[in-house]
C-alpha cells in the first residue's frame, strides 16, 4: 500500500493551470459579492436625498442584503447537491441581474429594498457554492491559496466600489456591479462540474475524465480511488432535513461543529465594530477624507487577505488562525483602551486607535476572513457538504445581520469600549478553542481530512500530522 506521504507527492507534482482557471473563474462571483456589500458606503446619502429616506429607512436598507444572504445560503445548499456546484454558480446571475437592475430603476423605496434583498439571495447561493467548487476542483497542495482567492476577490471588490462609487452616480454604479456576476456566469459554462459531484450521482467515467484534465491529464488513479470510496460508502448526498436531525450524530459532530463555530467566530469577532468605527478612526488621526479612509482601510484589508494566499499552503490553516486570534485580541484590547481613555481622562491617542484598527483588519485578513470559508468546504463530508454546508453560511449570515441590527443599541449600553473588550475576550476563546481542537488539514486530500475528524486510521493520520508540522 502506497503511504500518504507518497501519495501527496503525486498531488504535488505540479501546478493545475485548467483547476486554477476554473478556480478563477469561480471567484469572480465573490468579486461581485464585494462590490455588493460595499455599494452603500459611497452611495447611500445619495441614494436618501434622491427618495427623501430617513436615517431608519436608510438602515434597513443596508442590512437587508443579509437577510437575502440567508435565505440564500440555504437555496444555495440545495441548489448545490439538485444541480451541481457549476451549475449553482451560472444560475446565480438571476437574482443578481434582478436585483442590480431593480435598483438602477428604483424610484420608490420598495423597489430599492426588492433590489437589495435579491443581491442578497445571490451573495447567499455564491457564498456556499463558490467555495465549495474551488476546493473541490483543486489539489491539496493548492487548495488553501486557491480557497483563499475567495476571500481576496470580495476585499477586491470592495475597494473597487471604494475606488469608482464616489465618482458614479448611484445607479450607474449598480449596473457597473453586476457586470463580475455576469462574467463569472459565462466562464463557467467554459469549465466541469466537480469530481465529488459527479461521482455523488454515479457519473464515474465522466468524473474520471474532469479530474484528468483538472490534473493535467497526469495519473489521478490514487486520487479518483478515494473519490470513488467515499462516494460508494456515502452514495447519495444526504437532504436538509436528514442532515439537520443528524447532525450530532458520532459520524458528523466534529466537522459540523467546526463548520458552525468558525462561522460564529468569524461574525462574532468585532470585525464589523471596527469598520463601524473607522472612519471616526481616521478623523481623529487627521483623516477628515471620508473616501480617503475608507480607499486606505479597503487597500490594507486586500493586501493582507493577498499575503494570506501566499502563504496558506506553507503555514497552514491552523497556525494563521491561531496568528488571527491572538492578534485581534490585542487589536480590540488596545482600541477598547483608546476609548477608556477618552471617555475617562479625556485623553486621545489617536495613534493608538489608528494602528489598533489596521492591525485588527489585518489580522482579520491573515486568517479569520478567508479560512471559515475554506474549512466549511473541506471539513464536510461529501454527502453533507451541500446542505450543511448551505446551513453554516446561513449562520454567518445570521450572525451578520444580528451584529448589524444590535450593534448601535448595544454601543449605547455597553459603551464602545465595552463592545471591543467584549470582542476581545471572543478572539481569546476563539485562540484557545483554535488550539485544542482544530486539525491542520493543510496538504491532505479530503478524504483523508474526513477519516481524521471520523477517526479512522488514527495512527497513520497522526504520523502525517508530525511530518506536516515538521
Amino acid at each position: 500500500t502506497q503511504s500518504t506521504w507518497g501519495r501527496t507527492q503525486v498531488f504535488r507534482a505540479g501546478m493545475e493551470w485548467f483547476s486554477i482557471s476554473a478556480s478563477v473563474a469561480a471567484s469572480l462571483n465573490a468579486l461581485a459579492m464585494g462590490m455588493a456589500l460595499a455599494y452603500t458606503s459611497p452611495t447611500l446619502d445619495d441614494i436618501g436625498d434622491e427618495l427623501k429616506l430617513t436615517n431608519i429607512e436608510k438602515s434597513l436598507f443596508g442590512a437587508l442584503i443579509c437577510l437575502g444572504a440567508m435565505i440564500g445560503s440555504l437555496i444555495g445548499g440545495n441548489l448545490g447537491n439538485l444541480l451541481g456546484r457549476k451549475w449553482t454558480l451560472v444560475s446565480v446571475l438571476l437574482p443578481s441581474a434582478g436585483g442590480w437592475i431593480a435598483i438602477s430603476l428604483a424610484k420608490s423605496y420598495g423597489l430599492l429594498c426588492f433590489g437589495r434583498v435579491l443581491t442578497g439571495l445571490a451573495i447567499g447561493i455564491g457564498s456556499f457554492a463558490v467555495p465549495t467548487y474551488i476546493i473541490e476542483v483543486t489539489a491539496p497542495n493548492m487548495r488553501g491559496a486557491m480557497g483563499a482567492l475567495n476571500q481576496l476577490q470580495v476585499t477586491l471588490g470592495i475597494l473597487i466600489t471604494y475606488a469608482i462609487g464616489p465618482h458614479l452616480k448611484w445607479k450607474d454604479l449598480a449596473l457597473v456591479s453586476l457586470i463580475p456576476a455576469a462574467a463569472c456566469s459565462a466562464l463557467m459554462l467554459l469549465f466541469p462540474e466537480t469530481p465529488q459531484f459527479l461521482l455523488s450521482k454515479g457519473r464515474n467515467d465522466a468524473a474520471l475524465s474532469v479530474l484528468r484534465r483538472l490534473r493535467g491529464h497526469r495519473d489521478v488513479d490514487i486520487e479518483i480511488d478515494e473519490m470513488t470510496k467515499s462516494s460508494n460508502a456515502n452514495k447519495q448526498e444526504i437532504g436538509l432535513v436528514e442532515s439537520v436531525t443528524r447532525l450530532w450524530s458520532p459520524q458528523y459532530r466534529l466537522p459540523v461543529t467546526i463548520a458552525l463555530g468558525i462561522m460564529v467566530l468569524q461574525q462574532f469577532s468585532g470585525i464589523n465594530a471596527a469598520i463601524f468605527f473607522a472612519t471616526k478612526i481616521f478623523e481623529t488621526a487627521g483623516q477628515k477624507n471620508a473616501d480617503t479612509s475608507t480607499a486606505i482601510f479597503g487597500t490594507v484589508q486586500f493586501v493582507a487577505t493577498g499575503i494570506s494566499c501566499v502563504v496558506m499552503d506553507r503555514l497552514g490553516r491552523r497556525f494563521l488562525l491561531l496568528l488571527s486570534s491572538i492578534g485581534m485580541f490585542f487589536s480590540a484590547f488596545f482600541l477598547g483602551l483608546f476609548y477608556f481613555l477618552k471617555d475617562h481622562e479625556g485623553n486621545e491617542q489617536s495613534w493608538l486607535a489608528l494602528v489598533s484598527l489596521l492591525a485588527y483588519i489585518s489580522f482579520f485578513s491573515f486568517g479569520l476572513g478567508p479560512i471559515p470559508w475554506l474549512l466549511m468546504a473541506e471539513v464536510l463530508p461529501t454527502e453533507i457538504r451541500s446542505t450543511t454546508g448551505g446551513l453554516a453560511t446561513c449562520v454567518n449570515w445570521t450572525g451578520a445581520f444580528t451584529v448589524a441590527l444590535t450593534f448601535t443599541s448595544i454601543k449605547n449600553a455597553i459603551t464602545p469600549y465595552g463592545c471591543f473588550w467584549i470582542y476581545a475576550g471572543v478572539c481569546a476563546v476563539g485562540a484557545v478553542v483554535v488550539f485544542f481542537f482544530l486539525p491542520e488539514t493543510k496538504g491532505r486530500s479530503l478524504q483523508e481530512i474526513q477519516d481524521l475528524l471520523a477517526g479512522r486510521h488514527r495512527t497513520r493520520l497522526l504520523d502525517e500530522e508530525q511530518r506536516l508540522t515538521k
